[in-house]
């Protein structure tokens, strides 16, 4: 499913209020590849620096929204599986683009990760902007 009804799917997938956690087992191992294909002297990469986040603080707060239960760098790792998971399950691929349209907030950085952590190409789309202005940067995405 790529078009309309997957941007339906993936905005109703990183909602203001939370991400809906989905247990579908990734088809490839995309994710822990990229997590475990850095070299400590590659730190620099996502990946990489997610990992070690991850490894140094797996328990430990990593965001919250007002109001709710603080999520763990693990539940971090968990949305970000999730939606990897997702994004496979429609076919999304290396190198394909896949447009984020979301106010600045926890969600859109655990998108932007999933995304990029299978190889694909985050594609950030302000909800403030004009339809015309929207259509011209995913035009311009490739």
């Amino acid at each position: 499913m790529k078009g309309p009804g997957l941007f339906k799917t993936i905005l109703n997938f990183i909602k203001i209020t939370k991400l809906t956690i989905i247990s579908v087992p990734l088809r490839h191992d995309t994710y822990q590849n990229a997590l475990m294909n850095n070299p400590e002297e590659n730190i620099l990469t996502f990946p990489a620096l997610f990992n070690e986040t991850l490894r140094k603080f797996a328990n430990k707060n990593a965001y919250a929204f007002a109001g709710e239960k603080p999520k763990t760098w693990e539940d971090v790792d968990l949305e970000i599986r999730s939606l990897i998971a997702l994004l496979e399950e429609n076919d999304i691929r290396k190198g394909d683009k896949v447009a984020i349209l979301s106010i600045n907030m926890p969600n859109w950085g655990v998108a932007f990760f999933a995304i990029t952590f299978m190889g694909a190409v985050a594609v950030p789309v302000l909800p403030d902007f004009s339809s015309v202005e929207i259509a011209n940067i995913l035009d311009h995405s490739g």
